[in-house]
């Protein structure tokens, strides 16, 4: 009951969240999109 109590206050984060308790891999690289690699940096490998 204490969560509802937070929750509450949270306006759209937590309702999501616990909407889809099994979907946390499938939104995270939705929430947070991996960087595209690097053009060019061959930061192991010195010019």
């Amino acid at each position: 009951m204490a969560v509802m109590t937070w929750v509450a206050e949270l306006p759209a984060p937590p309702p999501p969240a616990a909407d889809v308790p099994p979907a946390p891999l499938l939104g995270f690289p939705r929430l947070t999109p991996p960087p595209p690699p690097p053009p060019f940096a061959p930061s192991p490998e010195p010019p």
